[in-house]
């Protein structure tokens, strides 16, 4: 069963997180677990993919990586943007994801997982940006 994710009452801000180690001889996978309203993922500036409100997948960073391999810099970033609109109502601004490899999906690499709800900033669009180095 999946963890809930946490309310956060701070307000996000952009984060460096851990190094990612990539072995392109085992599958390293971002699963997306939550998204309001928007998710944007990129490696090494290249577009990957971008997730919409109530999204749910797996992607491949590996295949990514080697499909694109002439493409990327040498020593590449992991770019995930969250992003919240909040045009009216209550608002609510989501982010789920982990990075694992296949073989090991118990041995999470790195996660972000909240929930944020945006009191009296119904009429601004906010974005953070999770940057973790990929060590190829």
């Amino acid at each position: 069963m999946a963890t809930p994710p946490e309310v956060r009452v701070d307000y996000p801000t952009d984060e460096v997180l851990k190094p990612i180690p990539v072995d392109l001889r085992r599958e390293l996978l971002l699963s997306i677990t939550a998204v309001d309203d928007q998710m944007d993922v990129s490696i090494g500036g290249q577009h990957v993919g971008t997730e919409y409100i109530g999204a749910s997948k797996v992607i491949s960073l590996s295949d990514f990586i080697t499909k694109n391999r002439d493409k990327l810099p040498a020593e590449m970033d992991l770019q995930i943007v969250s992003t919240d609109y909040g045009p009216q109502g209550d608002n609510w601004w989501t982010c789920g994801f982990f990075v694992f490899y296949r073989d090991e999906a118990n041995a999470i690499l790195d996660h972000q997982n909240w929930t944020y709800q945006r009191f009296g900033q119904h009429d601004k669009h906010a974005s953070v940006t999770y940057t973790m180095a990929l060590k190829v």
